[in-house]
């Protein structure tokens, strides 16, 4: 008899031992799934990944995620029992997206193997733009390309010409005639007169001579466009650049002799005045360089002046001062003001001074 009650708990235990041992097991068909050359008007494209539960015990998928806002994961909420199939279906959405993509998706789950990791890769061809689209800024009867009646040079050395393109639509129903008028000498417009059909494209060129414009820092012109030979300054083109001093000719040489410019600081805190009141600093510094040092330009912005009391020529060794006064006049609460020194130091052609305080108002 108890031998039997013997055996009898010995089949328990291991009946326990083999129901403690059951596990979960997610197996999918494919890892990889392609959107090869989808087309993005035709909206959201959905793939699914098909599954088998490979284990013993119940499957549970306990989320899912991925990198982007364009992927939508649905995954089924119920256990999924032993040998039985599911599908965890993806959402992509292709919108403004263009070319290649890579995305992965992390499924967690109770399984055994707990992280699965899926793969949608693909190639989306952008839909074909509308008019409007292609040229969204829109004044009167013309429509820009994206800020393209801004154009930024950023640099224009004065030995270079740098050259750009505007494309203007003319949106109307009837023939439109465009003309420049009154364009600077070191602006470049080309054509300068040009009719254009309804819905006609025009290219035109722009460009900025830095040899003609003779003069450094930061350039700012507002090229005005006739419509009609009617002018409107939302139609205008505004071109901006900063002239600088071309050194890319200098030998190794004339760079080890250049001139070098050195000030004691660049920074002028004057702490708090009163509004109306004026406040000055002299910057002090020195020419390190064994070339004579030119102060070409010295540019101030509002609410300062600048007083170069020497010669704009400093011989190497030698010191100069620039005076900066900040004049409080109708100003108040925190200042921070810059000034531009512009010289021929190849290496420091342009040195920027700040003027910084608190203004207290008059007003109670």
């Amino acid at each position: 008899m108890r031998r039997i009650i013997l055996l009898a708990l010995l089949a328990c235990i291991a009946n326990l031992g083999f129901a403690q041992k059951k596990y979960s097991y997610i197996k999918f068909k494919t890892y990889n799934k392609y959107l090869n050359n989808y087309q993005e008007e035709k909206g959201l494209a959905t793939v699914s990944f098909e599954f088998t539960n490979t284990g013993t015990g119940p499957l549970i998928i306990t989320g899912a995620n991925t990198s982007t806002s364009r992927i939508n994961i649905s995954f089924p909420k119920q256990p999924i029992l032993p040998n039985k199939s599911e599908k965890i279906t993806i959402t992509y959405n292709p919108k403004k997206k263009k070319g290649k993509f890579a995305r992965t998706i992390t499924i967690k789950s109770n399984a055994k193997n707990k992280i699965a990791i899926l793969y949608i890769r693909g190639n989306i061809i952008p839909r074909p733009l509308s008019l409007e689209e292609k040229f969204p800024t829109k004044a009167g009867v013309l429509r820009f390309k994206k800020y393209r009646n801004r154009l930024f040079f950023n640099e224009v050395t004065d030995k270079q010409i740098k050259l750009d393109t505007v494309q203007i639509l003319n949106y109307s129903d009837k023939e439109t005639e465009l003309s420049f008028r009154n364009i600077p000498n070191h602006i470049i417009i080309t054509p300068e007169n040009i009719k254009l059909k309804p819905k006609e494209i025009a290219k035109i060129t722009i460009g900025v001579n830095g040899e003609i414009k003779k003069d450094y820092g930061y350039m700012y012109n507002r090229l005005k466009l006739y419509v009609n030979n009617k002018h409107s300054f939302k139609n205008d083109i505004i071109v901006n650049a900063t002239i600088t001093e071309d050194f890319t000719k200098l030998t190794p040489k004339e760079l080890k002799n250049a001139p070098k410019i050195k000030f004691e600081t660049t920074k002028f805190k004057f702490g708090t005045i009163k509004e109306g009141e004026k406040t000055s600093k002299d910057f002090i510094f020195k020419n390190e360089g064994k070339n004579e040092l030119i102060i070409h330009k010295i540019i101030a912005s509002c609410g300062c002046t600048a007083v170069f009391s020497k010669t704009k020529k400093i011989k190497g060794g030698q010191s100069a001062k620039i005076k900066i006064t900040f004049n409080a006049k109708n100003k108040s609460g925190r200042q921070h003001k810059f000034i531009n020194i512009i010289t021929n130091d190849p290496k420091h052609h342009s040195v920027r001074l700040e003027v910084i305080g608190q203004v207290i108002s008059n007003k109670k």
